[in-house]
């Protein structure tokens, strides 16, 4: 239970596909169009390298971003699932990816889940593995990249494959930590990064209308006083019996320490 870790995340300056090289007739050449690519081409062959030896071309189109990022196999079968799921031309067509991020990873969990990657992957480069916050880098990775056919019903849409995971609505980033930057040689620059999010969209669950007041809700009290030490849910007669009363709390303005039962 102390082993938690926390994340800390803002996306910013969305681009459409249009500013994506994966999606470019530049990366695609004979083996697709902006609108029919080739997703197969996409998933295996748009790498790092291959973007950053584009940029180093003559002519190259610096304004193009590496991006989009297909993953086991999902950009081809939504494309061959749009008859059921309406899926855009190309199916990224909608997808926004962003060009800046900000946040940080956090947490005791945070030096155990970095010891157990370095371990795993990374055993022979000397990379710190104990620091207590992962500012996050983008700047070796694909952009971010986060769609819904229906952000008012997610569970009613699709992501086509935008989260890395499934065909649900959602959003996939990749990221390395600033920390490790200095650490890294070229042969891992744009190869290495410290993990994946990958997200599911759902939709909120229904809350109560805004009041003028507080709502006055019946919480058990497990300490004496009543109404002092809240945190702990017990029935009313358990209440009762540890010598407290059952009695409303303003369940919206109180902030509680947490106490053990007397």
């Amino acid at each position: 239970e102390n082993n938690f870790m926390s994340v800390e995340l803002e996306f910013s300056k969305p681009k459409q596909y249009t500013g994506c090289y994966c999606a470019s007739p530049e990366f695609q050449k004979k083996r697709g169009t902006w609108t029919d690519p080739s997703y197969s081409h996409i998933e295996k062959k748009c790498t790092k390298d291959k973007y950053m030896a584009y940029l180093g071309e003559p002519n190259a189109d610096t304004g193009l971003s590496h991006c989009p990022k297909c993953e086991g196999g999902l950009c081809k079968e939504a494309k061959a699932n749009r008859q059921k799921n309406d899926a855009r031309t190309p199916i990224y067509e909608e997808w926004d990816f962003f060009q800046t991020v900000t946040g940080k990873l956090g947490g005791p969990g945070l030096r155990i889940f970095r010891k157990e990657l370095f371990d795993t992957w990374y055993g022979d480069e000397p990379i710190e593995p104990e620091y207590e916050e992962c500012n996050l880098d983008i700047s070796t990775q694909p952009l971010p990249q986060a769609y819904c056919s229906n952000y008012s019903s997610p569970d009613d849409g699709y992501g086509y494959g935008v989260n890395g995971k499934n065909q649900e609505c959602g959003m996939g980033t990749w990221f390395t930590c600033t920390e490790d930057q200095n650490y890294l040689n070229e042969e891992y620059v744009g190869k290495f990064h410290i993990g994946d999010i990958n997200i599911r969209f759902i939709k909120c669950p229904p809350t109560n209308a805004p009041t003028p007041q507080p709502t006055a809700a019946d919480i058990p009290c497990v300490d004496i006083p009543c109404c002092k030490y809240v945190n702990i849910t017990v029935d009313e007669q358990v209440c009762k019996d540890t010598g407290g009363d059952w009695c409303p709390v303003y369940q919206y303005n109180v902030s509680l320490p947490e106490l053990p039962l007397p």
